[in-house]
C-alpha cells in the first residue's frame, strides 16, 4: 500500500504539499497540483479510512486490544464484539 511519503517521493514534492492537494487545504500550483494527482494515480493511493477517523476524531471504527487470539478465552471475546460491533454497524479493521 501506498504511502503519502510515497507520492512525494514519485511527485518531488513534500508530504505537505501531497497532504495540501489531498485535502484542498491551500493553494497549490495547478502543475504542482497535477503532479501529485498523476503520483497518486501510479501508485494506486488511497486514503487510510482508520487515519482519517482518528485526526477527525469520529467515525465508526472499533479497536481491540487483546491478549493472545489462540487462547480460547481471547478468541470468543473478540468474536462477541465482532457481533456486537455488526450489530451497531461499526467496521473493525485488523
Amino acid at each position: 500500500m501506498a504511502t503519502i511519503k510515497d507520492v512525494a517521493s514519485l511527485a518531488g514534492v513534500s508530504t505537505a504539499t501531497v497532504s495540501r492537494v489531498i485535502n484542498q487545504t491551500a493553494w497549490v500550483e495547478p502543475v504542482t497540483r497535477e503532479r501529485v494527482e498523476k503520483a497518486m494515480r501510479d501508485l494506486n493511493y488511497r486514503r487510510n479510512a482508520a487515519a482519517i477517523a482518528l485526526a477527525k476524531r469520529s467515525g465508526d471504527m472499533l479497536g481491540l486490544l487483546t491478549g493472545n487470539l489462540a487462547d480460547p478465552f481471547f478468541a470468543s471475546l473478540a468474536r462477541g464484539v465482532e457481533d456486537v460491533s455488526r450489530q451497531q454497524q461499526c467496521r473493525g479493521r485488523g
